[in-house]
């Protein structure tokens, strides 16, 4: 199991709809860091008692 991260780097005034290599560049740049943000998440399960003397 992993979490699936929500990337998507964009310029402050879309230039990357312009420019397609820059475009391409940003696409590539996204995949890279899905790729590196894929952690594995392990279902931990904790149970306890506990008491408490007045």
């Amino acid at each position: 199991m992993a979490i699936d991260a929500s990337v998507s780097p964009r310029t402050t005034r879309n230039l990357e709809a312009t420019n397609p290599t820059l475009n391409d560049d940003l696409r590539a740049e996204e995949q890279r860091l899905k790729d590196d943000i894929d952690i594995p998440v392990f279902p931990v399960a904790v149970f306890g008692i506990a008491t408490r003397f007045n």
